[in-house]
């Protein structure tokens, strides 16, 4: 049976599915651009970008599992996976900054 409760959470996970989907395909875009960057020198980013490269390789994975996630933890989900996004961010901008 479909309540009202069901198909906000089911419009709220695709919400987030969408938002989260759209910020991790533009962190893959800025870690292929800082690949393609550290290719052509600038060790000195190298060990702070293999950081980071992994940090996104751990959150795709995150996000994979975590639309299976039950709805009491949706919350709490959403709001580590914003801030491993806001992380990351910063952590490409520092990259940058060293170019």
């Amino acid at each position: 049976m479909t309540t009202p409760n069901t198909i906000e959470h089911a419009t709220r996970t695709a919400v987030l599915k969408a938002r989260f989907a759209e910020r991790l395909r533009n962190l893959e875009q800025q870690r292929d651009e800082i690949a393609v960057r550290l290719h052509l020198g600038k060790a000195d980013a190298r060990d702070e970008w293999e950081k980071l490269r992994v940090r996104i390789d751990e959150l795709k994975i995150r996000l994979a599992r975590g639309h299976d996630e039950a709805a009491e933890t949706a919350e709490r989900f959403e709001a580590a996976v914003k801030a491993a996004f806001e992380e990351l961010r910063i952590g490409i901008g520092r990259v940058r900054e060293k170019f």
